[in-house]
């Protein structure tokens, strides 16, 4: 049986595979977690007619807990060092943060005839731009509007920003 933190890791690229096929993208995971990239999600060709770069995507930094530290109206996630200035460094990909929060820590998932379930929600950041850390500081406490629901909508809202060459958190 594999332990509780490769549980979370294999749950929440689960869930995030199913969410972005489920928008018609193509979801790659790179064999090495360079620059901070779990993942990759792409489409193929023109997405839009207002799109003006072919073929956007995305990478994403993927997390998970089951233990989430919710203040007032905000996710509170601590962030290694790392993957905080990897994120918060302008790139010509737009990388964003994406944290699966599970709901149900005994029912993670569930099959039933015609139905597959993945329990729980998943909130998203953007930080291109954001301020370093100090030196000395190893972890960042972002905070994450509970507004910041990632949904196949909003994927697909950033894929189009993305294709528009739009900051991809614009207008969410």
């Amino acid at each position: 049986m594999m332990n509780i933190n490769s549980y979370k890791e294999e749950i929440s690229r689960a869930f995030f595979y199913t969410l972005a096929t489920g928008c018609g993208f193509t979801v790659e995971f790179p064999r090495a977690d360079n620059d901070s990239v779990d993942c990759q999600v792409r489409y193929n060709g023109k997405l839009h007619s207002s799109s003006i770069l072919y073929s956007p995507h995305i990478d994403v930094q993927l997390k998970a807990t089951s233990a989430p530290n919710v203040d007032g109206s905000e996710l509170v996630y601590a962030l290694k060092k790392k993957n905080y200035n990897d994120l918060r460094e302008r790139s010509h990909i737009p990388k964003i943060l994406v944290v699966f929060v599970m709901r149900h820590p005994h029912s993670r998932v569930n099959v039933r005839s015609g139905i597959t379930s993945i329990y729980g929600d998943a909130y998203w950041a953007f930080f291109e731009g954001a301020v370093a850390l100090p030196v000395g500081q190893e972890n960042k406490n972002v905070r994450i509007p509970l507004a910041n629901r990632f949904t196949r909508d909003v994927l697909f809202k950033m894929m189009l920003n993305s294709s528009r060459d739009v900051e991809v958190g614009h207008g969410l």
